[in-house]
């Protein structure tokens, strides 16, 4: 919460009112100084006055504050009054600072010389403690005693325990009095803990309040997850600028240059504690936290050739960290279906991709004939609200029909060439002794007849080999083309060096983008040459795998431990520059970059 002084009257209005006790010629006591905060203890993101009040025979004093590391001086304002003691009036000046504080802190204005009418009067120290948001203040209540200031408010709420990489949706209000124009100097809230990550923030938007109408709140829609475990707290600051006027500036608004004043407020620090999942996990878990279903699963045709790619589509719905969850397993027989990666593409039903509907399309490809079951769907997550984890598994009822393309063809053919030679079937109990052939069925060359040809300027029959090498080499051409293109396809156990010199090119485009401080691009050619290693040195034979299944399978099959430490330091700087991008520094991407030539060439 922040406390907000009222801005100083115009100094022509000022003038007008208290221009009778500036011709007085009156003489008063001497001249008395105070200096001192109103109120003396704050909370971090408050705001309090130092007030230097001079009393006595005096007619204006000029101040300045001294700058004071922590302290922020934000205006000023002049307050004046008069008193009789015995029959004379004495005036009273005072010079009202605001002031701000950006840690918490005792701070102390030292005593100052102040020179007034030509003699120098000691001004006394003044000291303002500063807490931190969660500690209690002395007297709350002197401090909005003293305050007829309006507040504003920045305020989150968030559950006591979370898991480690769930998302849940959160909103930040924002409360100040309607009769106080606010305006917004950044978009949205910012976070002053680095262990949580923010999905994207929704428009600020106005709710009712809950005091008629009089304060306005303002909204903001987001989700947080955390990266670690662990005890950990959230807060959040704003940077507004709010106009607060006095009575005597509503009255002359045309005269007043109240342009309003720059804060910045700041939430209440929440603690919440973060918990691991439970183990053991089950062995389909894709990290997948909250609640989904599987709304839709079928395959593009029940019926194909031998070796013709076929679509499955899966569809999911629910709740929950999308982005980190990977795609869900299938489980087939590996001598009749061969499955690749599949392609996602993901349906937010909201501002924030909390909830939707994502999409799977695996590519599948039958490897024998006749009458195969189609591949099991199963998937596990983590339902934060039941503390266990669900498993969704789903099958394919009807199996798929796989015919050979060579006998398809060859009926194909067959029927033709009965068509061309004009058999025609009988009825039923009528036998076919002689095929029925007609003299037009049949075509005759000689030699007189022009030779048919590609083109038309060419006719005769020499001509007719010359065009035919030129198509024969065209043809020889695409032929190894796609050998080429299929064989690109094929796994490492066909072509490793072609994942060796993948690694070659990833390698130098990591150490390019080092040099040029892109981290998102160096990072990212980093994990592609660490899968080509993987699958170069057949310790795995799939990029779509994780972080955490790499360290396992490399616990297994790596029996050097050096090795073992480089992999999993790899891939924990991987892991961290995905979630937390502005914490990895290209250092850190050249230290990897290095170890990981070094364990290739070793």
């Amino acid at each position: 919460m922040v406390i907000l002084n009222r801005m100083s009257m115009n100094p022509f209005i000022r003038l007008l009112y208290f221009l009778p006790f500036c011709f007085s010629a009156a003489f008063a006591s001497d001249i008395q100084l105070r200096a001192f905060f109103q109120p003396s203890q704050i909370h971090l993101g408050q705001s309090a006055q130092y007030v230097i009040e001079a009393s006595g025979d005096i007619a204006q004093f000029t101040y300045q504050p001294p700058h004071i590391d922590g302290l922020r001086f934000l205006s000023s304002k002049d307050r004046q009054s008069m008193q009789f003691i015995n029959r004379h009036p004495s005036i009273q000046l005072s010079r009202i600072f605001r002031v701000q504080a950006r840690r918490t802190g005792t701070f102390t204005i030292p005593p100052q010389s102040l020179s007034i009418h030509g003699k120098n009067y000691e001004l006394p120290s003044a000291t303002l403690q500063v807490l931190d948001p969660e500690e209690s203040l002395e007297d709350e209540e002197e401090m909005y005693s003293h305050s007829q200031e309006p507040s504003v408010q920045l305020s989150v709420t968030l559950p006591t325990s979370l898991y480690i990489g769930e998302v849940i949706p959160i909103k930040i209000e924002l409360k100040f009095p309607r009769i106080y124009p606010c305006n917004l100097l950044q978009p949205n809230p910012t976070s002053l803990e680095n262990t949580w990550i923010h999905g994207p923030f929704s428009k600020p938007y106005e709710v009712p309040s809950r005091n008629n109408g009089r304060d306005a709140v303002y909204c903001w829609d987001t989700t947080i997850s955390a990266i670690k475990s662990g005890e950990s707290s959230l807060q959040y600051s704003l940077d507004v600028v709010i106009q607060a006027m006095d009575a005597f500036s509503s009255l002359f608004s045309f005269f007043s240059n109240n342009q309003g004043e720059q804060l910045q407020v700041l939430s209440k620090k929440l603690s919440v504690q973060i918990a691991d999942l439970p183990t053991p996990r089950p062995d389909f878990f894709g990290e997948g936290i909250g609640h989904f279903s599987i709304s839709k699963a079928h395959i593009s045709d029940q019926q194909t050739l031998l070796e013709e790619p076929l679509t499955l589509r899966l569809e999911l719905e629910g709740q929950g960290n999308w982005e980190r969850m990977s795609p869900p397993e299938l489980l087939y027989n590996a001598d009749e279906w061969r499955v690749y990666p599949p392609k996602c593409d993901f349906h937010p039903s909201d501002t924030l991709q909390y909830s939707g509907k994502k999409t799977f399309d695996y590519v599948i490809i039958p490897l024998k004939t006749g009458k195969l079951s189609a591949p099991t769907v199963t998937m596990s997550y983590f339902n934060p609200q039941k503390k266990d984890y669900q498993t969704l598994r789903h099958e394919f009822s009807e199996p798929i029909l796989v015919s050979r393309t060579q006998q398809i063809a060859s009926q194909a053919t067959s029927s033709k060439n009965n068509i061309s030679r004009g058999i025609t079937p009988k009825p039923d109990g009528e036998k076919n002794n002689a095929p029925e052939t007609s003299e037009d069925n049949f075509f005759y060359l000689n030699d007189t007849v022009h030779f048919k040809c590609l083109t038309p300027l060419y006719r005769q029959r020499c001509f007719w080999r010359w065009q035919l090498w030129p198509l024969m080499l065209y043809l020889t051409w695409l032929s190894w083309r796609y050998i080429k293109k299929q064989k690109s396809k094929t796994s490492f156990r066909d072509d490793p060096k072609r994942h060796r010199r993948q690694m070659f090119r990833y390698l130098k485009q990591a150490q390019k983008a080092i040099d040029r401080q892109q981290i998102e691009a160096a990072s990212q050619a980093l994990q592609e040459a660490l899968y080509a290693f993987l699958i170069y040195r057949k310790i795995c034979d799939s990029r779509s795998i994780t972080y955490g299944e790499i360290r396992q399978i490399c616990e297994t099959k790596l029996q050097n431990s050096e090795d073992k430490v480089i992999i999993h330091n790899i891939c924990q700087d991987l892991e961290l520059q995905h979630f937390s991008p502005s914490s990895i520094s290209s250092e850190t991407l050249q230290r990897d970059l290095d170890q990981l030539k070094k364990l290739f060439y070793h």
